[in-house]
């Protein structure tokens, strides 16, 4: 990172600022990249480079003063390959506006790391994802669950929606919409509005209210296991929280709030899943971290998925998690089950 941060900085012209953007297409995980960039931004510091945050070059300085540098994290077979482009800001404003080509070139430096002793030894023990689609459809789905009639092996999909809980039949290894039961609320839902669908006791718990599946008429609790029959869902007011806020939290984990720990461990570490941290307008990815003294680091490559992750639930007994996905392709909303395994 030293010899890098030399490069940059004899390439650097006038300007003593810099903006660093880095792209990570390595198999770091999502920390080691943020602790590359730390390094870097702490070699220039040593050289008198102050790095600058985008939001405030345009508060705090004068545009076109400040040099770009954009940081790729790759690798090749032998090692890490860290690419800078740096770009200086032009010596003459007015040449610029009239396109000399002359001013703010690119400058590329290339330097290679090795991988440490430890990245090699890590893969034995790399935390394998597997996700698995279970249903997709065009309306938005809040949560789901896949159930097993006590003593059969007839099974039921629960698909929550912001406004039914809609049940399917196993049907010849193909889902076939049952019923469904509406969700009444006497306030509107929040714009981004959470659920979670507990199927081995029937209940539901929604924002500022739990449901639970009870027999149409009777008002007596008839669920245990069994989805078929007339119910209807009993909801009360509730200041429980929700899934969201009481999701897993740990120092040095970089992905979303949604940290999942599981049962199972790799290396004598929990194993932890977590979606990333986009916003909804992105792809995301589901990545597995291995929890030790407090902190968290990514583990094994990370699953992308087709749009943002907008729910993401422990699968209780099973191990594994259920993740809902937005696909930005197609519009619709899918379901899957997540497992992960520690790799030997």
């Amino acid at each position: 990172m030293r010899l890098l941060a030399e490069k940059i900085a004899a390439d650097i012209s006038k300007s003593r600022s810099v903006t660093l953007d880095a792209k990570n297409i390595s198999s770091l995980g999502a920390a080691e990249a943020g602790d590359v960039r730390i390094a870097l931004e702490a070699e220039l510091a040593k050289r008198n480079v102050r790095v600058v945050s985008f939001a405030s070059t345009s508060a705090a300085t004068v545009p076109g003063e400040n040099t770009e540098i954009r940081l790729t994290l790759s690798e090749g077979a032998e090692g890490y390959v860290w690419v800078a482009e740096i770009r200086n800001p032009p010596h003459d404003l007015l040449h610029e506006l009239q396109g000399d080509s002359a001013t703010g070139e690119a400058t590329v430096e290339i330097v290679s790391a090795p991988k440490a002793k430890q990245d090699v030894q890590k893969v034995r023990g790399a935390a394998v994802i597997e996700k698995k689609l279970v249903w997709t459809q065009p309306q938005k789905i809040l949560d789901f669950a896949v159930s097993q009639k006590i003593g059969t092996q007839e099974a039921t999909l629960w698909i929550l929606e912001p406004e039914r809980l809609a049940f399917y039949g196993d049907a010849g290894g193909q889902w076939q919409f049952d019923r469904a039961i509406s969700i009444t609320h006497s306030a509107p839902w929040p714009r981004d509005v959470h659920a979670q669908v507990d199927a081995s006791d029937g209940v539901i718990s929604l924002p500022s209210m739990q449901c639970v599946l009870r027999a149409a008429g009777t008002g007596d609790t008839v669920y245990k296991g069994d989805t078929t029959g007339s119910q209807m869902l009993q909801c009360t007011a509730t200041r429980a929280q929700s899934a969201k806020e009481t999701a897993l939290s740990l120092n040095g984990l970089t992905g979303g709030g949604d940290a999942l720990q599981l049962d199972t461990q790799c290396e004598g570490s929990p194993l932890i899943l977590s979606p990333g941290s986009g916003d909804w307008t992105q792809p995301d990815s589901i990545q597995a971290f291995l929890a030790a003294d407090g902190r968290a680091a990514p583990s094994g490559n990370a699953v992308e998925t087709p749009g943002p992750v907008t729910a993401f639930y422990a699968q209780g007994a099973e191990g594994g998690a259920r993740a809902v996905v937005h696909n930005l392709q197609t519009g619709d909303y899918e379901a899957y089950f997540v497992s992960a395994s520690c790799s030997r």
